[in-house]
Order: C-alpha cells, then sequence, then structure tokens
C-alpha cells in the first residue's frame, strides 16, 4: 500500500514510522521537488486535487521515488474526497501518498478503508 492516512503528525518526517521514511525522496526534509505539499487554502478543492493528479502522473525529478502530502485532509471538500479515490486505491508505483488530518473522520470511509491508517502520539500539553 502507498497511501497513508496519518494522524498527529507534527510534519517532521523524523517522525514518521521508518517503513514511510525509507519510501521518501529524501527524509530529513519536505523541501524537495519530488515533495508535493497540498495545503487547504481555506478548503481543498476539487481543482487542486485535479492539479494534484496531474503531479502524480509525472515521473520523479530528481529521487527514485516522490511523495504527496495533503495537509488537513480533514479539509477536502466532498467533490474533491471523491475525486481523490482513484488515486489512492491505485497511486503510481514511483508514488507514496499522505493524508495528514488531526480529525479523521471527517473523510469518508472509502477513503479510509484505502489508506493505511497510522496514529502518531499526540504532542504533549504538559511542560
Amino acid at each position: 500500500m502507498h497511501s497513508f492516512l496519518i494522524t498527529h503528525w507534527s510534519l517532521n518526517p523524523q517522525d514518521l514510522p521508518e517503513s514511510i521514511k525509507l519510501k521518501l525522496p529524501r527524509h530529513d526534509s519536505l523541501n524537495h521537488p519530488d515533495i508535493l505539499l497540498l495545503k487547504p487554502n481555506p478548503i481543498i478543492t476539487i481543482a487542486q486535487i485535479r492539479h494534484f493528479k496531474t503531479w502524480l502522473s509525472r515521473r520523479p525529478y530528481q529521487a527514485t521515488t516522490k511523495a504527496a502530502v495533503l495537509l488537513q485532509a480533514d479539509q477536502l471538500t466532498l467533490p474533491a474526497q471523491h475525486a481523490l479515490l482513484k488515486s489512492l486505491e491505485e497511486p503510481p508505483q514511483d508514488t507514496i501518498i499522505i493524508l495528514a488530518t488531526n480529525h479523521p473522520d471527517a473523510l469518508i470511509p472509502t477513503i479510509h478503508s484505502r489508506c493505511q491508517l497510522i496514529h502518531l502520539q499526540a504532542p504533549s500539553t504538559s511542560g
């Protein structure tokens, strides 16, 4: 499986499970030409998912793999969630897709069924 739904991620690649870190183009940073960060503004629209799907169809630029990271995936509109399903089910072989959210219940069940769910430790609120 190449699609992951990750909760409580600080966006530090070092916090990811080793099995995912090894697949990232350069796992010390998310600043890499083969990593696409998709952020809500204030939501993630179907137009952004269409751009995302075009990016998925391209080969990696520098690395052997590429990674698409959808930040605050709970902000995907319902049409955008439906447009994303096929890509989650069958991502290109050289690609991993990460949906990062602290509210996974805001996503439709079919997204959950197409992703490996990874719960990271929630950050401590005590000082």
